[in-house]
């Protein structure tokens, strides 16, 4: 874009095709006006076009009422080059050919069921925050079983996202405009005092003075992107009682003072192979059942199915876990994603924000070299707080060169 006109051409254009353009495409669109260079604009332009050609495939597909092994993963292998792991999660959707609107009515559906009915029946497990009582599948005002089984399909899909630095043929994924796809980031919110140890490479996700590790509940980065410290309180779901937990003020229900003002600390990692292993979608039983059945039955169907539910060799579903909430206050939703509890705004809950939330259980995973300490500022504008490197000349008891931690601010000074 060389002009004001060509400018507003292409945000027109990018808009009548569904795409939204973020604040670094809206930059690189203003430098292409200002510096005449429209190379970051052809290829935002060919992203957009390879996305919306892949979402016609997706409904084309489908349209078939099946969807092959091999069609599938040659579906899979398009998503990686159009970077949907990068997108949105509605938007993300929409490429794989489902409505957003529909999305977004299934997890709200989800917020009313209870993922585990048959599970100590008659207890607060099946009450939510408030003491409302939690709907079994297929009974009216929750999730059906057809709706169970539509929103865990667009979340194996936005699984089959997330990709390691390597393609499964061991060969670098390019995009469309010929760069190659960087490795999905995941995250991990964490308190003050966890941040800053971390910024010294000494602190696990737990606070214990360790090499730091990637653990418990984490997600892709694309959950929180761009999103305020109060905006990432709410969107997964920090509004809970626990002595561990320090964003969260129960005297008020809502995020702390320090979260709405200085933000919320993050540490990320770039996903390996081993990183993803671990990541696991946890539901409660109910529903995990009805969604293992769904697997062997596209399998035997002779259909396509998605990475996380997949059975190894002994048959054993490794990227699906159990995850039962023990009472009222416990702040797992029992359907892989997580929401907003107790906090209100204006009155009204805080709508729920679609996306995945997978549970390491007691796995751990180490964080090496493109890992950072960053910080979800006040108005959504992120910083780095510290960064991950490794010096050769530093090893490890096994002879690999140490991962070495350096910090860039001290957004919290002395705390």
């Amino acid at each position: 874009a060389k002009t004001p006109e060509e400018f507003q051409f292409v945000i027109d254009n990018a808009k009548s095709r569904g795409v939204t353009l973020s604040d670094e495409h809206m930059a690189a669109l203003q430098h292409g006006v200002t510096s005449g260079d429209a190379l970051t604009v052809q290829a935002m332009l060919k992203m957009a076009d390879h996305r919306q050609a892949l979402g016609d495939l997706h409904i084309e597909a489908r349209q078939t009422g099946k969807i092959t092994p091999e069609m599938g993963e040659a579906l899979r292998q398009w998503s990686l080059e159009a970077r949907l792991d990068t997108a949105t999660y509605l938007e993300a959707a929409k490429v794989h050919g489902f409505d957003p609107a529909e999305v977004q009515k299934l997890f709200e559906l989800a917020e009313l069921t209870d993922s585990q009915a048959s599970v100590d029946p008659g207890t607060s497990k099946h009450q939510a925050s408030d003491g409302t009582a939690l709907v079994p599948i297929g009974e009216e005002g929750g999730l059906s079983k057809a709706d169970l089984l539509a929103m865990a399909d667009v979340q194996m899909h936005a699984d089959d996202d997330m990709h390691a630095s390597l393609g499964t043929d061991n060969k670098a994924i390019m995009d469309p405009t010929g760069r190659g796809v960087e490795p999905t980031v995941v995250r991990k919110a964490v308190n003050r005092e966890q941040a800053v140890l971390a910024e010294q490479g000494k602190a696990d996700f737990r606070g214990n003075i360790v090499d730091l590790v990637m653990g418990g509940d984490v997600g892709p980065k694309r959950t929180t992107d761009g999103k305020s410290g109060e905006e990432v309180h709410n969107i997964l779901g920090f509004d809970y009682k626990h002595e561990s937990n320090q964003l969260f003020n129960p005297e008020t229900n809502g995020p702390h003072d320090w979260v709405v003002q200085d933000g919320v600390p993050l540490i990320e990692t770039p996903m390996t192979g081993t990183l993803k292993d671990k990541m696991m979608l946890p539901y409660g039983s109910d529903a995990l059942d009805l969604i293992k059945a769904d697997a062997l039955a596209r399998a035997a169907n002779g259909e396509y199915v998605p990475g996380a539910m997949k059975q190894n060799g002994e048959g054993d579903f490794t990227r699906l876990t159990t995850r039962n909430r023990k009472d009222s206050d416990d702040p797992m939703t029992g359907f892989a994603y997580s929401q907003t509890e107790r906090t209100r705004k204006n009155g009204e809950k805080v709508a729920v924000e679609p996306n995945n939330e997978y549970s390491m259980g007691r796995n751990v995973e180490p964080m090496g070299p493109g890992s950072s300490v960053r910080q979800a500022g006040k108005d959504g504008t992120e910083y780095t707080r510290a960064v991950a490197t490794q010096d050769p000349t530093e090893l490890n008891a096994d002879g690999t060169p140490k991962t070495l931690w350096s910090r860039v601010t001290d957004w919290f000074g002395d705390n």
